[in-house]
């Protein structure tokens, strides 16, 4: 469903990742993995030409991300960021609506129970935790039933119960028509949850296998860890 081919990409004359190239196969999730500035965040907004392709592709669906106008890609791309309210008063059920394209309260209540959002509905996203509004921010995403799930750092803010019900929820979702491809920094959520892991450094791919084949050795090297120090 997603071919990454030899993605060369960046800010202004910066290039930020080089040479990187994996697929997503329907049904599939794909977890980003590596350290922090490794390239991982400048891969989702590639998609979207927020960060510059130089060189290489993506492809969704067999097309070039660049052959998509912007409001159809929308519609077959749903990107999930980090938010932050700041003053915003707009109730969350209101919030997590922007990502329907027709009203639809059936699809919004059971959206907002499957994120245990209800008991919020009503409440202005400026008055929620960080970790609610991370959890209002993956409902946004989901309501829209997406061909391609983009996650990015999508357990941001999250305890462990949220950390794992949050890629069930996204797992559970993915069938014949939908893939994801998603931040991670947990490696035992990676094991759990993701088919296929793309490990990163330097802003080239390092790794990447199925996640039964992370290795404590793997991690070290990717992190300048000592086996001692890693907790598979």
């Amino acid at each position: 469903m997603v071919k990454v081919r030899n993605l060369r990409a960046g800010y202004g004359s910066k290039v930020v990742i080089d040479d990187v190239s994996f697929d997503v196969e329907s049904s599939k999730l794909v977890g980003l993995m590596g350290p922090n500035g490794s390239g991982k965040s400048t891969i989702i907004k590639a998609f979207f030409g927020i960060a510059k392709i130089f060189s290489g592709n993506i492809s969704v669906l067999g097309k070039n991300t660049k052959s998509y106008t912007l409001d159809k890609l929308s519609k077959t791309v749903a990107v999930q960021r980090p938010v932050k309210s700041g003053t915003i008063k707009l109730p969350l059920s209101a919030y997590v609506s922007l990502g329907l394209l027709v009203s639809d309260k059936n699809r919004l209540d059971n959206v907002l129970q499957d994120f245990d959002l209800m008991a919020f509905r009503n409440t202005p996203i400026s008055d929620l935790s960080d970790g609610t509004l991370q959890r209002a921010s993956l409902a946004q995403t989901v309501i829209r039933d997406p061909k391609v799930y983009l996650l990015d750092e999508p357990t941001a803010h999250l305890d462990l119960k949220y950390k794992v019900k949050t890629f069930a929820e996204i797992k559970k979702r993915l069938g014949p028509q939908n893939c994801a491809v998603a931040v991670v920094h947990d490696t035992s959520l990676a094991r759990a949850f993701c088919d296929w892991t793309v490990f990163l450094k330097d802003g080239r791919i390092f790794w990447q296998g199925e996640p039964k084949n992370i290795t404590q050795e793997l991690l070290g090297s990717l992190y300048d860890l000592e086996d001692n120090q890693i907790i598979l």
